[in-house]
């Protein structure tokens, strides 16, 4: 699939590829409507409802975000990958993790995302990546 794909279409199209309808994708999860116009980009699912659309699909979260234009703001990034972190996803957390730093974001303290970051690589055994920051965010403490 394109790296250009947006979160709706790639959903759709795993939807569509198993051979389910939007109310079957929905049920117990949020309304079809809602399912519609996450497919049609019209609205984000939650960190929830991304995860139970995962979860019916049969595919991994980390799988289903992989090169997909979601056009969201880093904040809302930042909050996802929170949620991820603290569902224990760290492997679909990092990409959106690393992302962030790229956009310079200001409202995002750089020390906080660089430990959530850290405790993604802790979990995933990148040890020295995580090293890496933590003494990263010592020496910024430094110059402070």
């Amino acid at each position: 699939m394109s790296a250009s794909i947006s979160l709706g279409q790639r959903i759709r199209n795993h939807r569509l590829r198993i051979g389910i309808t939007q109310i079957d994708l929905a049920q117990g999860l949020c309304t079809p409507s809602m399912i519609s116009q996450i497919e049609s980009d019209r609205a984000r699912p939650s960190y929830k409802i991304l995860y139970g659309i995962a979860d019916r699909l049969s595919v991994p979260l980390e799988q289903l975000l992989q090169d997909v234009d979601l056009n969201l703001e880093h904040i809302s990034f930042y909050k996802m990958a929170l949620c991820m972190v603290q569902a224990g996803e760290y492997h679909a957390a990092i990409p959106l993790l690393e992302s962030i730093p790229e956009v310079k974001a200001a409202s995002i303290p750089s020390a906080k995302l660089k430990l959530e970051l850290a405790k993604c690589y802790v979990q995933t055994g990148e040890l020295d990546r995580a090293s890496s920051l933590l003494l990263s965010i010592l020496d910024d403490a430094k110059f402070r």
